[in-house]
């Protein structure tokens, strides 16, 4: 079900991709085809696990730190408003606890028989992702605050291990993609919401800010499954957070879409507009 759901949604995004076929009509200039207004943007900041919900409620059995992630994305704008594009990052999540008391203990092969001795997990996350977004804009000159809002859609691949937290030799516990578990290959669908902001320094070059919310409808944020009280599996849905700063040029800019290309009536609509 996962192979046809992602297969027609990038399917459709390259076809937005590629641009609209009626713009293009309307100009000979190689910039108004695909490869006009494109933005890369590189960004990097900490994450951090937030909870994992169940019907049992919120589970956090260690307390989470901050990890760090970074990514690459590239994004070509379609209107004034609307852009869309692909990302492609790493994420850690780790955190660490001084009393276990999971509910895995006694339910699955690798926490039995129960331990007491403290632990630490770490998580890598590689992502790939498609997002559509949308971009408001404040002001009408050069130097502009921008709010977007983005939605996206992609695939994690976990390497994962839980270990002794007490300086032993053999500290290794459970993981996947590492040590007696480096075959087991995992990965499972992500999906986010980001609210942010581009601050336009100069026609090409945007300096950006926003926290990305991460949801997984799956259990290993943690590196450890959740049981109920009858020690069966529960389903749990994981969330993680990014908060992004980054930078974006801007290539192949047709000025189509630059904040100060809009016309003064449209500035004169706006709801906040006051004349000076």
């Amino acid at each position: 079900m996962y192979q046809k759901f992602f297969f027609n949604f990038f399917l459709a995004l390259s076809l937005l991709f590629t641009g609209w076929p009626s713009v293009s009509a309307q100009s000979d200039d190689h910039l108004y085809g695909f490869l006009s207004d494109l933005q890369v943007t590189v960004k990097s900041g900490p994450s951090q696990l937030i909870t994992e919900l169940s019907s049992e409620g919120p589970t956090s059995e260690f307390n989470n730190q901050a990890g760090l992630s970074y990514g690459i994305e590239i994004s070509k704008q379609l209107s004034r408003n609307w852009e869309s594009g692909v990302e492609f990052g790493s994420t850690i999540l780790r955190g660490k606890t001084d009393s276990p008391d999971f509910s895995a203990f006694g339910n699955h092969s690798s926490f039995t028989p129960p331990f007491s001795d403290p632990v630490f997990y770490r998580n890598r996350l590689l992502s790939s992702r498609a997002f559509v977004q949308f971009n408001g804009f404040w002001g009408q000159r050069d130097f502009l605050l921008l709010p977007f809002v983005r939605a996206g859609v992609g695939l994690l691949q976990y390497k994962s291990e839980l270990r002794y937290n007490d300086g032993r030799e053999d500290n290794f516990i459970f993981g996947k993609r590492v040590e007696d578990y480096k075959d087991a290959v995992m990965s499972t669908a992500v999906y986010n919401v980001s609210p942010g902001l581009r601050l336009s320094l100069t026609a090409k070059v945007k300096l950006m800010a926003a926290i990305n919310l991460n949801l997984v409808n799956y259990d290993f944020l943690d590196v450890v499954h959740n049981y109920n009280k009858a020690g069966e599996r529960v389903d749990a849905v994981g969330l993680y957070t990014d908060f992004w700063i980054g930078i974006s040029v801007l290539f192949n800019n047709t000025g189509r879409y630059n904040a100060n290309s809009i016309s003064k009536k449209q500035i004169q609509s706006l709801p906040f507009y006051r004349p000076r």
